[in-house]
């Protein structure tokens, strides 16, 4: 047993990249973004350099997404992807790892299971494997380590990991009661004197950002206040009635913890910030239906609900079904390949190239070459006119379609005859009333058609 726990890290980090596999495949085999994983944070380290750490996006500062850019940003641009998902991999290992030590899960007996249940809850794909998102397995481990014994920690760690995580997104500002409260549960001020200051340094600088962006909202509509309540009962599960016993689980779990509340106050810690979350999603949605509510936006609830049962009832059977639960719902997503080696092939042949990232293509990632105009084409069609692309080349062919009128601007389509083969691109802003759209079509055995605004050419050249 001794030798067992001993690696136990090496079968969380082990099983942490098998889960993150089995939820997005197509992150591991192809080189993917994910929408702000290009416009905003390779984009804005690729033009911005350090500066980049600096520019808040959505109200707030992301500064370990920002630092993980950066720092990719070194490397040659045909592996930045990767960089990206070593990242994200390596931090979703640390969340599983500080869970395992944080909630003394070696004394469990599915402790090593029960540690990967941040990795298991059913809030969709997007919060896994790609650096947009990352923010919300992290703002799990903030409220993790804002409530849980310092006394053990590395102080050095302990301050420059709070202040980090304090500068990742809004929560730390939402968990300023929660750390205020665990300075009368510990009694521990005088002590960890710096790592208070760490965390309200980020937590204050964070406020300040937040106070003077676009993102603070009045709602002009409290009762909608009300279509949020029923998320919190009955959206823990794929399936409705089991929702319903679930929390009702969590009902009589959470009272056993309130009262030994200094024991599971890193629980308590995350299951606030998850109910405080998904309320804060009426100014963040400004006031949307709760039935809209994105699954990133129900993570770190979920993780709670599906956590505090098995730690504090300590019971087998319990923990047994949970963890029969998670899998059944274990969410699984397929994303189409963005050809990214393609597309940097593609950018030596022009100026700006455009790369559309999913979910739906109106993200992209831009890259930049030193070329001053746009090489000649190898061929050039015409919207609603069929053609084949290996007629003229053998692997790819790059597209450019170009416009000086806005209102030609919005999503056009490629499809084949019978509309079996259907992708749908839009037009980026490139300067003035300039547009400009990109696509990399494989080579199909099929006529295709460019569905397109009229009077529109498409500039078309073969990548190999």
């Amino acid at each position: 047993m001794a030798k067992m726990k001993k690696y136990n890290w090496l079968i969380l980090l082990i099983s942490t990249v098998i889960i993150l596999f089995l939820h997005t495949p197509d992150v591991f085999i192809n080189k993917m973004m994910f929408a702000e994983d290009g416009v905003i944070f390779f984009n804005q380290a690729q033009q911005y350099g350090v500066s980049s750490l600096l520019i808040p996006y959505a109200g707030y500062s992301h500064l370990i997404l920002r630092l993980i850019a950066l720092v990719a940003s070194f490397f040659p641009v045909t592996i930045i992807p990767y960089i990206y998902l070593l990242f994200v991999t390596v931090l979703q290992f640390s969340t599983v790892f500080f869970t395992y030590k944080i909630l003394k899960l070696q004394s469990y007996k599915y402790g090593l299971i029960i540690a990967l249940f941040p990795l298991l809850v059913p809030a969709g794909c997007e919060v896994y494997c790609n650096l947009t998102n990352l923010q919300w397995p992290l703002a799990f481990l903030t409220a993790l380590s804002v409530a849980c014994n310092w006394k053990n920690i590395n102080k050095y760690l302990l301050c420059t990991g709070l202040f980090l995580l304090a500068l990742t997104g809004p929560f730390s500002v939402i968990l300023i009661p929660v750390v205020i409260l665990r300075m009368f549960v510990f009694k521990d001020i005088k002590i960890n004197l710096f790592a208070y200051l760490s965390y309200f340094t980020g937590t204050f600088i964070q406020l300040f950002v937040l106070l003077f962006s676009h993102r603070v909202h009045t709602v002009s509509n409290t009762l909608q206040l009300f279509e949020y309540i029923p998320i919190l009962f009955f959206k823990l599960f794929c399936i409705q009635f089991l929702s319903v016993i679930i929390f009702t689980i969590l009902v009589f779990a959470l009272y056993k913890a309130l009262r030994n509340y200094k024991e599971y106050f890193p629980v308590i810690s995350v299951l606030y910030l998850g109910i405080m979350n998904i309320f804060s999603a009426l100014f963040i949605l400004n006031g949307a239906s709760g039935d809209v509510i994105p699954g990133r936006y129900m993570y770190i609830y979920l993780t709670a609900v599906y956590l505090i049962p098995v730690i504090v009832f300590k019971n087998n059977k319990i923990s047994a079904l949970f963890i029969i639960l998670l899998i059944c719902c274990f969410p699984y997503c397929r994303y189409e390949n963005i050809y990214w080696n393609e597309f940097i092939k593609f950018s030596k042949l022009q100026k700006d190239t455009f790369v559309p990232l999913p979910p739906d293509f109106n993200w992209y990632a831009k890259l930049t070459s030193k070329a001053a105009e746009d090489a000649q084409p190898d061929f050039v069609t015409e919207g609603l006119t069929f053609f084949n692309p290996s007629d003229f080349c053998a692997k790819y062919t790059g597209l450019i379609i170009e416009t000086d009128n806005p209102k030609y601007t919005k999503e056009f389509m490629i499809s084949d005859k019978s509309y079996d083969y259907i992708k749908y691109f839009r037009f980026y802003h490139v300067n003035g009333t300039h547009y400009k759209s990109n696509a990399i079509i494989p080579a199909v055995d099929k006529d295709i058609q460019v569905v397109l605004p009229p009077n529109l050419k498409i500039n078309c050249y073969c990548i190999d």
